[in-house]
This record gives structure tokens, sequence and C-alpha cells, in this order.
């Protein structure tokens, strides 16, 4: 758990090269449940060394990352094996890729484009949304306490913080 605290408050120059992934399984259709990760397909590099400051600092940069080129993110799978190795209900147990390897299965691409220049009112849509992950059909569910939890958690968090 502290790696993961350390992991947290690191700095970041860009989220163009970051690793996105769920703690928690989710139930993946016929596949069953999963676990998924989103890697950046570029490398950091040094364009990406610089910490980003501000309240808005990550938001500017990845608006101009995308005014010159596409960002692009490798999604893999993690399979659930039993509940020794991939446990469902206990979040804090890492699904090692022993146990578990990474299969990718498809790539996000977001397209080179000028977010600044999007009309007003999908912005204010946009910014009137709140993630959740129960926002998902049935068949691709949260599983497990902590998404259990993070479906309350998230639905107050979001009442409190979404702009008007």
């Amino acid at each position: 758990m502290l790696s993961n605290i350390k992991q947290g408050v690191r700095p970041c120059s860009s989220f163009a090269h970051e690793r996105f992934w769920s703690r928690g399984a989710i139930l993946w259709g016929d596949a069953g449940p999963v676990r998924f990760s989103f890697r950046p397909t570029e490398a950091p590099g040094q364009a990406g060394t610089s910490v980003v400051s501000g309240p808005d600092g990550l938001r500017s940069e990845f608006v101009e990352r995308l005014r010159g080129a596409d960002i692009s993110y490798r999604m893999a799978l993690q399979l659930f094996v039993d509940e020794k190795a991939t446990p469902i209900e206990d979040g804090a147990i890492e699904w090692t890729e022993q146990a578990s390897p990474f299969t990718d299965v498809a790539t996000l691409l977001i397209p080179k484009q000028d977010l600044d220049a999007v009309d007003p009112t999908e912005g204010a849509a946009v910014d009137g949304m709140a993630f959740n992950p129960w926002n998902a059909p049935e068949v691709f569910r949260p599983l497990g306490n902590l998404n259990r939890a993070r479906k309350v958690v998230y639905a107050a968090s979001a009442a409190g913080w979404v702009r008007r």
C-alpha cells in the first residue's frame, strides 16, 4: 500500500505519459472478471520531464499536446484466475503478471484536435459529467467490495464538484 501512495504523490508531467489501471475487478462480459490497464504508446522522452504547475496545469499541457498530435494508449486486460491469485473481494492484493499476464486488446486513440475550439455548449456538457465506473452496462459492471464502496462515494463526491 505504501508503494501505491508513493506512486500517487509523485510529480506528473503529462497525462499522455501516465499509466491508468483498475484497482478493483470489472466484469468483462463472457470473459468474466478482469482488471484493465491503459499504457501510453509514446515514451515520455525529454519532452515529458518538466512538471506542470497550477490548478489547470495538466489540462493545459494536454490541450497543447493534442493541438500537435494524436495521443494513444494500449488497453490490456488481466483475466481472473482464482480467489487466491486474483481475488475479487480484496482490492489490496495485486494481481501479478506471473499469475495473470496482461493481454493487449485495443488501442485508445484520442485524435489531434483543438479542445479550446470546442463549442461552449459541448464544453459545458462535459464539465457537467462525473466519472463513475457504475455508469456501465450490467455485463461490464464493477465487482467486489472496493467497487461497491466506490459506487456510493463517487456519487456523493460528484455532487460537490461537478461544474454547473
